[in-house]
């Protein structure tokens, strides 16, 4: 039992006069009741109450625990209220960085939703495919995709995304498609440096990995780049789901290799470690849940 419950019980009891009348206060039995008292009274290491037949009393380091628990609980009541109008009323700046591509295609088409919601909130976003270091930049949270490297941060999942291999049907028409991770070798690919693994890529069959080294065709550091080299008939690119579901839903990209699906990107609403959550973060976290 935790020791503010014990302390509340004891509350009770003290200011109302008897267990019996603390256990209604509280909505508790009388047996649970006098179980936190003594469980309070072994915590602390001394008596806290006299018991007669008639009465309870105080004793005198009871009365000093009593004093003290009264300071302890309302404070603690204070905090408590104080978050919860925090949370009702989101304030003040939010700083956030994000990556380029993932920021115009996801971030700014939702974003309009969070103000509405949350209207006193003034947002600041920077959108950059290079790291950002959140305490030297004074950035409250970052949207982070893939590994996460920093163990310094705190780390809230958001959502996933997915890797597909996609080219041109200009390109498929002049080059057989890959019909096993090896035939990649045989194609002209476009990688992206933003991805890690950029020159190997990796792909599931059955549970199983493999990775798959590519000598690339072109090499860019931003996905906008690779899909529009990939549209141009180039080769193969590897890219988040999200950068190309419109040219995949119009035909202007195919997805090959789809039944050996590419590794799943965990997207994270990354902090400091040694904050706490603030309720302008928190609202971002939870919206950016429910939005993805």
């Amino acid at each position: 039992m935790d020791r503010l419950t014990l302390m509340r019980s004891f509350k009770a009891v003290v200011e109302r006069g008897t267990f019996a009348a603390g256990a209604e206060y509280l909505d508790l039995s009388n047996q649970q009741i006098s179980k936190h008292v003594a469980a309070l009274e072994q915590e602390v290491g001394v008596r806290l109450l006299e018991r007669t037949t008639r009465r309870l009393a105080l004793t005198e380091m009871g009365r000093q625990f009593y004093e003290g628990a009264i300071e302890l609980l309302a404070r603690q009541d204070e905090l408590w209220s104080s978050m919860n109008e925090s949370q009702k009323n989101v304030a003040g700046q939010l700083r956030l960085t994000a990556p380029q591509s993932y920021g115009d295609l996801v971030l700014a088409p939702l974003l309009p939703a969070f103000l509405e919601s949350n209207p006193n909130i003034q947002l600041r976003l920077n959108l950059t495919d290079s790291y950002v270091d959140l305490i030297e930049a004074k950035v409250d949270a970052a949207v982070r995709i893939g590994e996460l490297n920093d163990s310094s941060l705190v780390a809230a999942k958001i959502g996933e995304t997915s890797l597909v291999f996609v080219a041109s049907p200009d390109y498929l028409e002049r080059v057989p498609p890959p019909k096993r991770p090896i035939d990649l070798q045989d194609h002209k690919t476009i990688v992206d440096r933003n991805y890690r693994g950029r020159q190997r890529w990796r792909l599931f069959e059955n549970g199983q990995e493999t990775r798959i080294a590519v000598d690339p065709h072109i090499e860019v550091n931003s996905p906008v780049a690779a899909k529009q080299f990939a549209l141009a008939g180039q080769g193969i690119a590897m890219s988040p789901s999200f950068m190309v579901q419109d040219e995949l839903s119009q035909g202007r990209l195919v997805s090959v290799l789809n039944e050996m699906s590419p590794s799943r990107l965990g997207i994270y609403v990354v902090y400091p470690s040694g904050t706490h959550l603030s309720p302008k973060v928190r609202a971002f976290v939870d919206f950016m849940r429910s939005a993805l």
